[in-house]
């Protein structure tokens, strides 16, 4: 399953995404519709970190893809700080002391759990980055411009991730490339550079 919590992206002041919440099943075919520049291409950018977003979690089948909860928490310290504030200017005018004290010890008490979840953050960001390869291996990607490398050949282009990603030989990865290239009819194609090809033969080869 992917999952995605209070999920956020701003570019500047401009706020893209503003807390996606969504649940993934496998095998749930899903189609994310909307008008030009409403934040699809960005939500799909930031499932797999091609986009970092600014705040929420990520989880791909119960592990963290990414997880940064500072901004919501900033917002609720700036929130506690103001009330602090507003509460004990009320309690000093009427002179209720036990007010202020009450309110002093949840202000401690809510900085101390800020503390100790930015400690966990830290922490599960540290794994994240250790982890974010395989996470990526289970995640597949095709790009509306076919995005292949115009220097590499077909070949190259198809077996760069295979090998650079999930580790397999050169052997292996251009023994399924070429049978890949069977099934769509173009293995003449596979020594050719992307230049050469039509824009049809460009999409089957970046699906």
């Amino acid at each position: 399953m992917l999952e995605t919590k209070e999920l956020k992206k701003s570019f500047g002041k401009l706020n893209v995404l503003k807390g996606i919440d969504t649940k993934i099943y496998a095998g749930d075919v899903i189609a994310i519709i909307g008008p030009s520049g409403c934040g699809k291409s960005t939500f799909l950018r930031c499932l797999n970190l091609l986009e970092t977003p600014t705040a929420g979690e990520i989880k791909l089948e119960g592990e963290y893809v990414f997880k940064n909860e500072q901004v919501y928490l900033a917002e609720k310290l700036k929130e506690l700080k103001a009330k602090k504030k507003q509460v004990k200017q009320a309690g000093n005018s009427f002179g209720d002391e036990s007010l202020c004290q009450t309110l002093e010890e949840y202000s401690a008490q809510k900085l101390k759990e800020y503390r100790a979840l930015k400690a966990e953050e830290k922490a599960i960001n540290k794994k994240i980055e250790k982890s974010i390869d395989l996470h990526r291996q289970k995640i597949g990607m095709v790009f509306q411009q076919f995005n292949l490398f115009p220097h590499l050949t077909v070949m190259q282009n198809i077996t760069l991730a295979p090998v650079k990603l999930k580790k397999l030989s050169e052997k292996d990865a251009r023994e399924k490339a070429l049978a890949l290239l069977r099934k769509i009819g173009l293995e003449d194609k596979a020594d050719v550079y992307p230049s050469t090809l039509s824009g049809g033969q460009k999409q089957r080869i970046a699906i």
